[in-house]
């Protein structure tokens, strides 16, 4: 993790050479500019580990940067810089593959270099398969084969059925939490589904490298950050997963219509 690349990406100059300092000091490889578009050409020239990048960008902002940096592999992981909190925010980050996300003014600045190097832990878990790829895949903008290991546990029947109709017939789905961890053999490679935090918690930690996708009521603020947290997360809306018409949509904040 010592001398990883991070690209800090905000309009305040202040703040990135106060951020730069301090990642810097904490043994990184630090560049920064102040825009989405410069921010791209330098990732051009060279891919960072952590992209560590404010929400309110002028012209293009940090959401849609860090999702094209993520999509081109331009960038390993993203943490988003906000002060403007919101639960759908974090939601909209959850879906592009963001792994962090920060609230100005920060309680500690060293926060930032916490969120860092867990985000950079994070991605030895990560599966080779990111969110952003299974996103485009359930959306039909992308296929995979095969698809990986998928196990879920969902209470409600009908998203239960969504989910086997998405992940394919190799996917097991459960009613039941223990059923759900008896079936992901530990340390295997895994998406792992669930309409409960704690359980998607415990299925995630037990498999090796598992993408974990929400499938449950509506979070908020608090909760949707525990979400983000549990690295490597998308999040369902399970109004959707249910109806016959729209069989498989993001929670409100990736641009489609909720």
């Amino acid at each position: 993790m010592g001398g990883a690349r991070i690209l800090i990406v905000d309009d305040e100059a202040t703040l990135r050479t106060v951020l730069g300092a301090i990642l810097s000091d904490a043994g990184f490889a630090v560049e920064c500019c102040d825009s989405a578009e410069e921010a791209l050409r330098m990732l051009a020239r060279q891919a960072c580990d952590a992209l560590v990048v404010d929400k309110n960008l002028p012209a293009m902002n940090g959401i849609d940067l860090a999702r094209e940096a993520l999509a081109r592999g331009s960038a390993r992981r993203a943490v988003m810089i906000t002060g403007y909190p919101s639960s759908s925010s974090v939601i909209e980050a959850v879906n592009v593959g963001i792994a962090g996300y920060l609230v100005k003014p920060f309680a500690r600045v060293s926060a930032v270099v916490d969120e860092v190097r867990r985000v950079l832990r994070a991605d030895a878990r990560q599966t080779a398969i990111p969110p952003y790829r299974l996103c485009a895949y359930l959306r039909g903008g992308e296929r995979l084969t095969p698809l990986p290991e998928t196990v879920a546990v969902v209470a409600d029947a009908a998203a239960r059925a969504c989910v086997e109709r998405l992940f394919g017939p190799g996917a097991r789905v459960f009613d039941n939490a223990e059923l759900g961890l008896v079936a992901v053999t530990e340390r295997m490679p895994a998406v792992v589904v669930a309409d409960d935090l704690g359980v998607l918690q415990r299925l995630a930690a037990r498999a090796q490298t598992a993408v974990g996708w929400y499938a449950g009521p509506a979070l908020g603020f608090k909760s949707a950050v525990e979400l983000l947290a549990l690295g490597g997360i998308c999040a369902i809306d399970p109004r959707s997963l249910a109806a016959d018409n729209a069989p498989w949509r993001l929670l409100p904040g990736d641009g489609t219509k909720a």
